[in-house]
């Protein structure tokens, strides 16, 4: 899904943005561009909000930390979020995919 301007992601390198009607949080760390659900899986906290640190979100209400590649939850709890394909087209828009059940089974951490 086409889903904004790669320019849109502000200096913090964060996006919130919405997928057929589920909040999905795009980051740019010098690892690259990701995108999770934006919401925490513990208290809902919006994770666009939280303090980005390397590949790393964190919950602003709760603190849990998240791996933005793998989407496993490294400090707080047993969850993992929902992650995102994302790519960019030829005009420059970020083009966002939800991974498919064989593409998180290839999940990396």
């Amino acid at each position: 899904m086409n889903v904004a301007d790669r320019a849109d992601l502000d200096a913090s390198g964060r996006l919130a943005v919405e997928i057929d009607g589920v909040a999905v949080g795009v980051f740019k760390t010098r690892h690259g561009v990701f995108a999770v659900e934006d919401a925490c899986p513990h208290g809902l906290g919006k994770l666009s909000s939280g303090r980005l640190s390397g590949r790393e979100i964190e919950c602003p209400l709760h603190n849990a930390a998240f791996d933005l590649a793998s989407g496993v939850c490294t400090f707080g709890g047993p969850w993992t979020l929902r992650r995102y394909a994302v790519a960019t087209n030829s005009n420059g828009r970020l083009l966002l995919r939800p991974l498919s059940e064989e593409d998180e089974s290839q999940r990396s951490v």
